[in-house]
């Protein structure tokens, strides 16, 4: 059966995997204020673009288009993106390089910021590794960044160094993007944040009523939360073993023996690259590996005459909590493929055995199938060392398990169903 999985599993890689990232129904206005009725790669990826892919049609040969070709595209119901001059805070976010002066670092750079709400007060955002930027416009037509820096300031009472916050962006919206009921109390509290920004233009959007509105976010279609169950069958192989390994040294290989295992998954879906990643914690609890090994030893390897015989059994129930990171790759609409690495750290139930047991801590790998978000089947691969920190022994707990998953609940399923 563990053979017959792994020769599936491998024939599906083989598979003509289905466009997941394709080309979708978009426009573009180039530098003489032409729109272009076309097709656009859509990665949606976490970054802002500078380019992008795009065919006149699903037969067109594909052709690019840079930042300094085009002033605005669209792909789609949620992505636009809007070309702008402008200048932009590039100090770094790392805490590691924060700087010690709270003025932003300007610098003027040609960008695309992606469109969040669009309105009589507009929010754009511009993402870039690890630097994440908010711009708004106003109702004269001016895109500015909202400024928001921290920054170290040294404090000679306190050993290291404080971090301070300049929120500039809280007076910059009171005085340029407020309506009626907005007080400088409530701006005071304003976060700089997708969601209290968004929430924050929606407000002052709406306050006369308009409808002229149009929140990009709004139009996502993804199950950020699923809930599975799991369960499925482990064959374990255990062994311990002399260290360092030579011809006298003594290794005991116990039987190899199937347990079951049974758990819950709760993953979240990461809102880029097209539903492509995702990370999850798994608890599964495994029924007891039982086994015994009767070991004889020779001290006369001439004549095999003096000889001692030893039991040794194992009697071990364990945990796993496994904190995952999994990647899909579709196949069609219905069917996509999946790797996971897992961190799992393993705390013993249950032990009577001729050796302790000990919590451990490994790494695991994993190649599944998923069958309409429903179902799934894995094969995962772990190994680690179970047993107490033996000066000359080590041992070898390998798990080769197929696991099955069934999703029971999404979070964004039960909101679409309310509606």
């Amino acid at each position: 059966m563990l053979k017959k999985l792994i020769v599936t599993l491998l024939l599906l890689c083989n598979l003509n995997f289905y466009a997941q990232i394709n080309f979708e129904k978009a426009y573009f206005i180039d530098n003489n204020n032409n729109k272009k009725e076309c097709l656009i790669k859509n990665y949606d990826s976490r970054d802002n673009p500078v380019k992008i892919e795009f065919k006149n049609d699903e037969n067109s040969e594909v052709s690019f288009k840079t930042i300094n070709d085009i002033k605005e595209f669209s792909v789609g119901n949620n992505h636009k993106y809007v070309r702008v001059e402008v200048k932009i805070d590039t100090s770094s976010s790392n805490i590691q390089s924060y700087s010690t002066n709270a003025e932003p670092n300007w610098t003027l750079k040609k960008l695309f910021l992606k469109t969040i709400i669009e309105g009589e007060f507009s929010l754009y955002e511009f993402v870039s590794g690890d630097m994440r930027r908010f711009f708004y416009k106003n109702k004269e037509g001016d895109i500015q960044q909202l400024v928001y820096k921290k920054y170290l300031i040294e404090d000679p009472e306190i050993e290291g160094a404080n971090i301070k916050e300049n929120k500039t962006f809280q007076r910059q919206l009171f005085a340029n993007a407020k309506c009626q009921g907005v007080n400088f109390e409530e701006l005071m509290k304003l976060k700089y944040e997708t969601k209290d920004l968004i929430s924050y233009f929606m407000k002052i959007n709406n306050c006369d009523g308009s409808k002229n509105i149009i929140n990009y976010t709004d139009e996502k279609s993804r199950n950020l939360i699923n809930f599975k169950i799991k369960g499925g069958i482990n064959f374990v192989d255990f062994s311990r073993y002399q260290i360092p390994k030579t011809s006298t040294s003594i290794s005991i290989d116990f039987e190899n023996k199937k347990t079951y295992r049974i758990g819950a998954e709760i993953e979240y879906i990461l809102p880029f690259n097209k539903n492509k990643w995702s990370v999850f914690f798994e608890p599964t609890f495994s029924t007891k590996y039982k086994s015994d090994k009767t070991i004889t030893t020779y001290y006369n390897a001439l004549t095999y005459s003096t000889s001692t015989s030893a039991n040794y059994f194992v009697d071990y129930t364990y945990l796993d909590l496994t904190l995952g990171v999994r990647y899909y790759i579709f196949l069609n609409q219905n069917a996509k493929l999946f790797l996971t690495g897992n961190y799992i750290i393993s705390p013993v139930l249950k032990s009577e055995s001729t050796f302790k047991f000990v919590s451990s801590s490994h790494l695991a790998f994993g190649l599944g199938y998923n069958y309409k978000n429903k179902a799934s089947v894995e094969l995962r691969y772990s190994k680690s060392d179970v047993l107490d920190d033996y000066v000359y022994w080590k041992s070898r707990f390998q798990n080769i398990s197929i696991v099955l998953g069934y999703t029971i609940f999404d979070k964004n399923n039960k909101k679409n169903n309310k509606k």
